[in-house]
């Protein structure tokens, strides 16, 4: 239980971190000039918003002023007071989609212990997966990858890269590779600063796509050449824009290491198809084709084509 100036805490307000010292100081600043504008709301007599107005009010011996939330989404309260007011980025609501996300499985458990149904399908969208993370994700908009990047990083991140995160100085997908690794060098990498947190990120990224020893022959045949590297078919970026981008390589929500050996991944994924579903003569070729052009038009090289790419 979290007590700030004698009130207890509601769980849902510490999705959201308290302010730096820098920023409690600006606020403090800020309530002496100008008075306390926005309450603090309570619901069932703990804060739901309002921690760090409470505490300035506190450091300057002002009484605060209350109003009581009576509505019946706390989280969607508390997150639509606080995405705009602290204009964070997309890493940064990933993690707090990722609190989100136990807040939904606790309420979740509860509902099933009173013996009431738990749908977490409710308020979704039509088609939607419906699992607790992808109704965080939603909440903050931000996706589901990135949920489970943030929860990686908050359950094994050493308190160092969990601040970095939160603070904005660190990628969450960046975070999530260095979370693997002992927490001393973690620590180590985070005191070096975001160049080198990326730059381990990206390293780690590399070896898990590196050739193995048993690489399987290459599905293309003929004389064409073996790939330097076994690039992934697309991994998902952590939903940021593409001028936000890590790296130069990354389009439309997916990496891709080796782009010069995409058609050949591509092409290991319709030979891993075609093997599970034989068929023979004239079927065979026009099913073969179809899944070639399907392949190109979401790899986007029918459009590559068209520019005289190769």
């Amino acid at each position: 239980m979290t007590v700030v100036a004698g009130y207890e805490v509601h769980p849902v307000a510490e999705i959201f971190p308290m302010f730096a010292a820098s920023d409690l100081a600006n606020l403090v600043n800020s309530i002496r000039e100008n008075g306390l504008i926005h309450p603090i709301v309570l619901r069932g007599g703990k804060i739901l918003d309002g921690r760090n107005r409470l505490l300035a009010c506190e450091k300057l011996g002002i009484k605060p002023t209350f109003s009581y939330y009576d509505g019946g989404d706390p989280v969607k309260f508390v997150v639509a007071l606080n995405r705009d007011r602290r204009q964070l980025t997309p890493s940064q609501l990933s993690v707090v989609g990722a609190k989100i996300k136990k807040i939904y499985e606790a309420e979740a458990k509860a509902r099933q212990k009173s013996g009431v149904r738990a749908d977490l399908r409710a308020n979704l969208p039509e088609g939607s997966a419906g699992r607790a993370r992808d109704k965080a994700a939603q909440a903050v908009n931000v996706s589901g990858r990135s949920v489970s990047d943030a929860e990686r990083v908050l359950k094994h991140g050493s308190p160092e890269l969990v601040q970095a995160v939160e603070s904005g100085d660190v990628r969450v997908s960046a975070a999530a590779e260095i979370a693997n690794l002992p927490k001393d060098q973690q620590h180590e990498l985070v005191a070096q600063g975001k160049k080198a947190v990326q730059q381990k990120a990206k390293e780690l990224r590399e070896a898990k796509r590196a050739p193995k020893d048993d690489s399987p022959p290459d599905p293309v045949g003929g004389d064409a050449p073996l790939a330097q590297t076994q690039p992934e078919i697309g991994e998902v970026t952590d939903g940021e824009t593409d001028e936000d981008c890590e790296y130069d390589d990354c389009r439309h929500g997916y990496e891709f290491d080796d782009p010069e050996y995409a058609l050949m991944a591509m092409s290991a994924c319709i030979d891993r198809f075609m093997r599970m579903w034989p068929r023979s003569g004239e079927e065979f070729m026009a099913d073969l084709q179809a899944s070639c052009r399907r392949a190109e038009q979401f790899f986007g090289l029918d459009q590559e084509a068209s520019n005289g790419t190769d």
